[in-house]
């Protein structure tokens, strides 16, 4: 099977941005003097985070679906 070289990595930028909001939550905002810097890229990620997880879902549903 051909890998999309281009989906991969936005799918692999789309879960690390994830896993950052996540992790800032895990430890209550409160992570010391990383505490800025995570909640400035967390308010510059929050508008394109799940709709480019869903979106890079979605460039393969038609596929999927043809397979059966």
């Amino acid at each position: 099977m051909n890998r999309i070289t281009w989906v991969d990595n936005l799918r692999g930028l789309s879960i690390l941005a994830i896993i950052f909001l996540h992790s800032t939550i895990a430890v209550h905002n409160n992570a010391g003097h990383f505490t800025l810097l995570s909640n400035t890229m967390n308010e510059m990620l929050a508008p394109v985070r799940l709709g480019l997880m869903f979106f890079v879902s979605g460039l393969f549903v038609d596929a999927g679906l043809k397979k059966g």
